[in-house]
């Protein structure tokens, strides 16, 4: 009888170390802190143990683009979804396969661009435009050859890309007019 108690709790000490061992395993190799306590960490406390902490970002647009977006919605947003600060490899890609030769190559020099606004189809997100808002940043070398490699490759997609220069005062009749007259999806 004695030898059944101790080996009850022999085999309940056993298992407690068990479960304290793997869930602080589990902690380490996921990157949670180990507490001392083994209390869980709280929701509001990091969970990086030495690496980057996170803050909100400023707003997705500058005050200049934010007015022209709000142009864009008015002059198109009754039958058009406009989208913002959209990366150019979710737009278009490198034909062919990607274990073909210069498809890796070709679809780097996208992934890290983004566009302005896009404009899509209400029903099935259709890209339908894309739009840049060309502020004096465009008038820079780099920025130049960076427009017309993106006019280039939308081109060869068959997407419009529409250059809008950068204005105090927008009309939306007349940036829905200019947009039109540089496009054929209306």
């Amino acid at each position: 009888m004695l030898y059944d108690k101790f080996l009850s709790l022999l085999f309940i000490l056993l298992s407690k170390f068990l479960k304290f061992v793997f869930s602080n395993v589990v902690k380490i190799f996921t990157g949670n802190k180990p507490s001392r306590n083994n209390q869980q960490s709280k929701p509001d406390e990091p969970i990086f143990i030495n690496g980057p902490l996170y803050t909100k970002a400023q707003p997705l647009f500058s005050n200049a683009e934010t007015q022209f977006f709000h142009v864009l919605n008015e002059a198109f947003g009754e039958k058009y979804l406009i989208l913002g600060k959209i990366r150019v490899a979710d737009i278009i890609v490198p034909e062919g396969k990607r274990s073909d030769d210069g498809w890796q190559t070709a679809f780097n020099r996208v992934s890290q661009k983004h566009v302005d606004y896009v404009l899509c189809d209400q029903e099935d997100l259709d890209v339908k435009a894309v739009i840049e808002l060309n502020d004096k940043s465009h008038n820079r070398s780099k920025t130049k050859k960076r427009d017309l490699f993106l006019e280039e490759s939308f081109h060869e997609a068959n997407i419009p890309f529409i250059q809008v220069p950068a204005a105090r005062y927008y009309d939306s009749k007349q940036i829905r007019d200019f947009i039109i007259s540089n496009a054929t999806f209306v």
